[in-house]
């Protein structure tokens, strides 16, 4: 769905250059809790793999930024401008995903009632 050269652009060299280390596989790993995260505030079912439609293209930001943000846990010696920056840049993600999210709700039963003698939906 979205790859580690796509977000490049997005998060900070020494981000990137430690989700690259081993051949990507801390990328691997993280972006699976990214997406999860992207899908619980969406209410989405978004892959971790496959093709991109080009209408989930606004998905390849904040998906960048709330990698960057779980990734800092495994990056020692982060400045706290950095890291102040990081944390902004995570609420902004998940700002964005909460104006993508679907606006219906699983769970949720429509009954009919009678008030006052007129029906309610």
């Amino acid at each position: 769905m979205v790859t580690l050269d796509e977000i490049s652009h997005l998060v900070g060299k020494t981000i990137y250059d430690g989700l690259a280390r081993d051949g990507g596989a801390r990328f691997e790993a993280i972006k699976k809790e990214a997406m999860q995260r992207i899908n619980a505030i969406t209410g989405t079912n978004l892959t971790t793999s496959g093709d991109r439609p080009q209408s989930l293209d606004w998905v390849v930001t904040p998906f960048a930024w709330i990698v960057e943000y779980i990734a800092l846990a495994h990056i020692q010696n982060i400045s706290g401008e950095y890291l102040e920056y990081a944390k902004y840049k995570y609420k902004e993600a998940l700002d964005i995903c909460a104006a993508h999210a679907s606006p219906i709700k699983t769970g949720r039963r429509t009954s009919i009632g009678i008030i006052d003698g007129a029906y309610e939906l």
